[in-house]
């Protein structure tokens, strides 16, 4: 899947008020109203993906087949991707559990930027990692699994992001 946000021109100009606060008229972005490049209204790109079936093995791209929300069509849930439909700093998490030993990572382009690692445990865990991090327009985001089994089916589990600003 793929989307793309364009831009809505419009005619904009701020004034001081007797408190010092500055007024703008509305900008538009995608639907989103901005001023001075900041996102001021719920339109950002974001999503949240759900697995429903089994434990995803090592070296394996986990597709998020359910998809409870995909604001701009952001997350492909055949590739497992989100791609950023515009640039700008965003927020990733993906969460995931087992008994053994495990380690997945969030990756950016291809290359980690983030990892959740369980050693040593008898018990089931969850480990959460997420990532703060800028992506240009068209940057993908997905989760592998590196090493044992993860499970990601379950209320506890899912991949998402959401454009900061």
């Amino acid at each position: 899947m793929s989307s793309s946000i364009t831009p809505k021109q419009s005619l904009g100009f701020a004034t001081a008020t007797q408190n010092g606060l500055v007024s703008a008229s509305d900008q538009t972005f995608g639907g989103n109203k901005t001023f001075n490049n900041l996102v001021l209204t719920p339109n950002q790109p974001m999503f949240w993906a759900v697995r429903n079936t089994g434990a995803v093995a090592a070296t394996t791209v986990v597709i998020f087949e359910t998809v409870e929300t995909n604001i701009a069509n952001c997350y492909n849930n055949t590739t497992g991707r989100f791609t950023a439909p515009v640039s700008g700093v965003y927020h990733i998490t993906a969460t995931g559990g087992n008994n053994t030993q495990f380690y997945f990572d969030i990756r950016k382009n291809g290359t980690g930027v983030s990892r959740a690692e369980a050693k040593g445990i008898s018990d089931f865990f969850w480990q959460t990692t997420a990532r703060t991090i800028y992506l240009n327009a068209n940057d993908y985001i997905d989760v592998i699994v590196q090493l044992g089994t993860v499970r990601f089916d379950s209320p506890f589990a899912g991949f998402g992001a959401f454009l900061i600003g």
